[in-house]
């Protein structure tokens, strides 16, 4: 059985998306455990056919391989992929992340929107379907069910690994209540809340409290705006606000490390990978009351606080910027839950497309 592994969008992109993120680390697992039956490909659509991602020659999958993608794409961005797909030359596997393109067309860039309902009826033609959470396998389902699709995927949740990097799982963290620094990593943009986080830090600091706040992740270039705005207004009034846009993994394991605890107030994900990843460096995490975070939640080391809710917000800060007891007692939660590694989830997919 050979793995064929899409890396069409993820081998060119920069950023660390949650989806990037998610397609390169399993990307090396598979890659160790399966060697050269892992074959990582992209979609040409001259040729419309998958290649080798170095070089144009055509792959063939034979009936017993799989495709296995990371990626939302739609008809258009791959010309031929619905013949692929309706040939079926192999078993055809994928990673569902989320439906808020369809859920929250408000605040998610327009190509997503406008890419969403021909990538879920796409979906509907693979063999098997990975969902990150059982809100998001929720999800898929129900539209699954309003598409009609018959015969339905299978649908297996495969939790996202939290060990961002290589290096083992730290043991020997300080108490974080030493530290003034709270730290939030995401794009910049309305689904992921800073405008709201920045507001609420706003009142913290007209009232003398003193706290550091860095803000990690790129601009969405169609709604970030107003997020870099506030955060340039707020550094000419001489508030300790940063933007780091992005850094590289060294840098986030620095920071993780450092923070009195990471803000995360999204208010719609199909994970929250930044938060179990928080939660692996032994930070807690103050995050929106979503079903996804409460999954993440379940085993401790995270506040959970209303969605969109700026009034709660700044109390839910307060509270664990000045209740040093608090926060250590969520960072000792942290430290000594169990959390899924990408070698599970690795494992935990190549047992499915073995079965």
């Amino acid at each position: 059985m050979k793995v064929f592994f899409d890396v069409t969008k993820t081998s060119r992109q920069g950023h660390g998306s949650g989806i990037t993120r998610t397609a390169r680390r399993l990307g090396l697992v598979l890659g160790r455990e399966l060697g050269d039956d892992w074959v990582p490909v992209v979609w040409r659509d001259r040729s419309r056919a998958l290649s080798r991602l170095k070089g144009a020659e055509p792959v063939r999958p034979q009936a017993g391989d799989w495709f296995l993608t990371c990626e939302p794409f739609s008809p258009d961005e791959r010309k031929g992929f619905v013949g692929f797909l309706n040939r079926h030359p192999c078993r055809m596997a994928a990673v569902f992340h989320d439906a808020i393109p369809l859920r929250h067309p408000e605040f998610t860039w327009p190509k997503s929107v406008a890419r969403f309902p021909g990538y879920l009826k796409m979906l509907a033609g693979f063999d098997h379907v990975f969902a990150v959470s059982n809100s998001s396998r929720r999800e898929l389902s129900g539209y699954l069910e309003w598409l009609g699709a018959a015969p339905a995927p299978q649908i297996t949740v495969v939790r996202p690994g939290a060990d961002f990097t290589e290096a083992p799982r730290p043991t020997d963290l300080a108490a974080r209540s030493t530290g003034r620094m709270i730290l939030s990593v995401g794009i910049l943009e309305p689904r992921k809340n800073q405008l709201l986080l920045l507001e609420a830090c706003e009142r913290l600091w007209d009232t003398g409290l003193s706290f550091d706040l860095i803000l990690v992740g790129r601009v969405n270039p169609h709604f970030g705006k107003p997020a870099v705005a506030q955060v340039r207004r707020l550094r000419r009034l001489g508030r300790p606000v940063t933007h780091a846009g992005r850094v590289d993994d060294g840098e986030l394991h620095r920071l993780l490390s450092e923070c009195r605890f990471l803000v995360f107030p999204s208010r719609a994900e199909g994970c929250g990978l930044p938060v179990l990843e928080a939660l692996w460096m032994g930070a807690p995490s103050l995050c929106s009351d979503l079903p996804s975070h409460r999954e993440s939640a379940e085993g401790g080391g995270c506040a959970l606080l209303p969605v969109n809710d700026p009034r709660a917000w700044e109390n839910g800060l307060h509270r664990y910027l000045t209740d040093d007891s608090a926060v250590d007692r969520l960072a000792h939660e942290a430290r000594e839950r169990s959390l899924p590694t990408w070698q599970a989830t690795g494992t935990g997919i190549l047992r499915v497309l073995a079965g």
